[in-house]
């Protein structure tokens, strides 16, 4: 029942807001959470999806979901991002959990380039630990560290949720939008908590693989002014 009570408070959000989160959790998120960071990062993006929106067959995508999102330069396209960014926090301001819950995090960074939980202001969770499976990158030269976050979100901490997904069709070129894939994701803005480890292990996964699993408590900084109300 959170998920369905999360969804019923996002539908309370403008239509910017659902854009915004929308586009997000498209490929357009790695270039978000890239920003102030990676360029190259943020210019494969840029390029990869200003060919995409070229295509005559993602006009509606381009005319509606990415309406306010600039393909003109890169430094235009940049703007827009931040744009995108600032609305997507505004939009956990007014989603918040209506009980404790546990959330996870799958993530494969090259070794020795660990970075906590996200290399950007927004980190991407699931309330399912078997959504987590496609996010690790089990290369068979074990150029990888895997790692799987548990954390612990208290009752009233400000998520965001997007229940739909942006698809991308290989064989026909094409962007679709799609609530079939729905990973029951929660986005978190990473300042909005102190995160403390609680525990760690090393788990051995097929292959002789070994996935750091570490749990960690994500404090709210500040409180809100839902606290106390009766979230159903």
């Amino acid at each position: 029942m959170i998920y369905e009570n999360l969804i019923q408070q996002y539908n309370e959000l403008s239509d910017e807001e659902k854009n915004a989160l929308l586009i997000y959790k498209s490929r357009i998120g790695r270039a978000i959470n890239a920003l102030n960071r990676d360029e190259k990062e943020i210019l494969d993006v840029y390029n990869r999806y200003k060919e995409l929106l070229s295509n005559p067959k993602n006009l509606f995508v381009q005319y509606t979901i990415f309406k306010n999102v600039s393909f003109s330069n890169l430094e235009n396209f940049k703007k827009s991002l931040s744009d995108v960014l600032e609305l997507v926090i505004q939009a956990t301001k007014k989603i918040v959990l209506p009980e404790n819950v546990m959330v996870y995090r799958a993530i494969s960074v090259e070794r020795n380039k660990y970075t906590f939980l996200s290399k950007g202001d927004l980190v991407s969770t699931s309330l399912d630990v078997n959504k987590c499976d496609p996010f690790f990158q089990m290369d068979q030269n074990q150029n990888y560290d895997h790692y799987l976050y548990q954390i612990h979100l208290d009752k009233f901490s400000n998520v965001a949720i997007c229940p739909y997904a942006l698809m991308y069709d290989e064989l026909k070129n094409q962007l679709f939008l799609s609530q079939k894939y729905d990973q029951q994701e929660i986005i978190l803005v990473k300042d909005d908590f102190i995160f403390s480890e609680m525990a760690q292990e090393e788990v051995e996964v097929k292959d002789h693989k070994k996935i750091h699993v570490i749990t960690m408590k994500a404090m709210v900084k500040e409180k809100n002014n839902f606290e106390g109300k009766n979230i159903k």
